[in-house]
């Protein structure tokens, strides 16, 4: 696995964001917000999980930038926005 640090400029929090991705194919698999809000968050790319059972387990517990999404998709009900 490698790491990447994307500029705070670059991302909706204005705080950096850390990417992870395979060493080998470049696949991002995660993103890790520096910001302190948000200590300990790992954003999952759900297309790269091959255990569809255990994603299947996982509900989304927050819905990031929803202001940025698209009309069509509808909203996490009962989940919080950020």
């Amino acid at each position: 696995m490698s790491r990447f640090e994307v500029d705070g400029t670059r991302t909706g929090s204005g705080f950096p964001s850390v990417m992870c991705f395979c060493s080998s194919c470049g696949t991002t698999l995660w993103a890790e917000s520096q910001n302190p809000e948000r200590a300990g968050m790992k954003i999952i790319k759900a297309g790269t999980v091959a255990d569809r059972a255990w994603l299947e387990k996982q509900a989304p517990k927050v819905e990031l930038f929803k202001e940025d999404g698209l009309a069509w998709v509808g909203d996490l009900v009962g989940k919080e926005t950020a």
